[in-house]
């Protein structure tokens, strides 16, 4: 996770801007992937919308989360 968030935050910026000419994108990646909320909240929030037998997974050392849940 810590090498995730080092690449997202010094070098993708870099690499994005070099490519596209707008490196501002890039950081704003991962402003906004840093404002997420924490996992737990967002199983509460889909668990306050009626969905049911809510279920997170997580993938790639936790970069990513896989939610699942049912409609009743």
């Amino acid at each position: 996770r810590l090498i995730y968030v080092g690449y997202l935050k010094y070098v993708l910026p870099i690499l994005g801007g070099l490519l596209t000419g707008s490196r501002s994108s890039y950081s704003y990646l991962h402003e906004s992937i840093c404002e997420f909320s924490e996992p737990k909240a967002i199983c509460s929030m889909i668990a306050d919308a009626g969905f049911v037998n809510v279920q997170r997974r997580s993938l790639l050392g936790g970069v990513a989360i896989l939610y699942s849940s049912t409609k009743p």
